[in-house]
């Protein structure tokens, strides 16, 4: 009976643990630890009448800075 009831808490405190964590986001294009970078958050970032060689280099420039400063500000 003591083996049973200690599987189940050791499965009660394995299940509990990943409970707390927060879910990933499928529209996440970018994490940085338990932060998230969304579509939304590049809204108005490319100018109107950019090529696609320009949009795609402002974009992945914002990325790699937002990663960046987010990997230096976590602790």
């Amino acid at each position: 009976m003591r083996k049973i009831a200690g599987i189940l808490l050791l499965w009660f405190v394995c299940a509990s643990c990943s409970f707390f964590k927060p879910e990933a986001n499928a529209e996440a294009i970018a994490r940085v630890n338990e932060q998230y970078l969304y579509p939304s958050d590049l809204k108005g970032l490319v100018p109107k009448g950019a090529t696609l060689k320009d949009s795609v280099s402002i974009v992945r420039d914002f990325i790699n800075r937002w990663a960046a400063q987010k990997s230096i500000l976590t602790p």
